[in-house]
């Protein structure tokens, strides 16, 4: 295992979207050291920021420090095992296709932007927009599957296209806004205009019953076969609450403004 330890916290924020397993396991520690980093406005040696130690060659990195003031952790890799033991800054994980990262801690805003496959775990809670589409582009996250053990905050999977996206806590406003595929499930509160402008894709909300806009009607109560078999699968993943999945939900589709095929899901009881 390759190690990656923060020699000190800066608020000078550090783009490394170099630290990716799949990117530094054919690389010796000294050409490591030398991959070049945005501190600021001016470009750095990674060395500079990390003390660099280990054997990256099994594709397995460990990033260790408070790296909540790091962008970009885990940016676009495709296999390996990235795991920060700590919090991490914005843009983790974006437009990753493989691999898994684990966040020990919080995750900043855009965690799993435009993802298109692989594992995100978090292990507090994450900022805005998570698994979202950044701003002018029309598909947001396209595979994979985010697992936040916290909190969320607004704009969760923003013009989500496909994958699962499973937070215990609560989320923000505007959850799902623009889905267009995939499913989004909260244990907790959701925020308000949950599902605005979806035209498909389904949000479960495992907490209380969500205050929908006029444009959602209820179409009845159901207990989907695909929610068991998903509860299995996060079940197998350790995600806590996926039982209740299993229950009877309320169905409202919308949004009728657009499409209107998409629906929110909550219990029954």
């Amino acid at each position: 295992m390759l190690t990656l330890t923060l020699r000190h916290r800066d608020p000078v924020p550090l783009e490394a979207e170099c630290v990716c397993p799949d990117r530094l396991m054919s690389m010796a520690i000294a050409d490591i050291g030398r991959l070049r980093v945005w501190h600021g406005n001016r470009q750095t040696e990674l060395a500079e920021h990390f003390q660099i130690t280990g054997d990256g060659s099994d594709g397995r990195v460990r990033v260790e420090g408070d790296c909540s003031r790091v962008k970009m952790l885990g940016s676009g890799m495709a296999s390996g095992c990235l795991l920060i033991a700590g919090n991490a800054g914005m843009h983790a994980g974006a437009r990753m296709t493989g691999g898994e990262l684990i966040i020990q801690g919080d995750a900043g805003d855009w965690a799993g932007a435009e993802m298109s496959g692989g594992l995100i775990r978090i292990g507090g809670s994450a900022g805005n927009l998570a698994g979202a589409a950044y701003r002018g582009s029309v598909h947001g996250m396209k595979g994979g599957m985010i697992l936040v053990e916290g909190d969320a905050g607004d704009e969760v999977g923003a013009s989500l296209r496909r994958g699962i996206i499973a937070v215990s806590g609560r989320v923000g406003d505007f959850c799902g806004v623009n889905a267009a595929a995939g499913t989004i499930v909260v244990g907790g509160r959701v925020g308000a205009r949950a599902g605005a402008a979806m035209r498909r894709a389904t949000i479960v909300t495992l907490g209380p019953a969500p205050d929908l806009l006029p444009t959602f009607h209820v179409c009845g109560t159901v207990s989907p076969t695909f929610l068991k078999v998903l509860a299995r699968h996060l079940e197998s993943h350790g995600f806590s609450g996926a039982e209740k999945l299993k229950g009877r939900f309320v169905r409202s589709c919308g949004d009728m403004v657009s499409l209107g095929k998409g629906e929110i899901l909550y219990q029954a009881d």
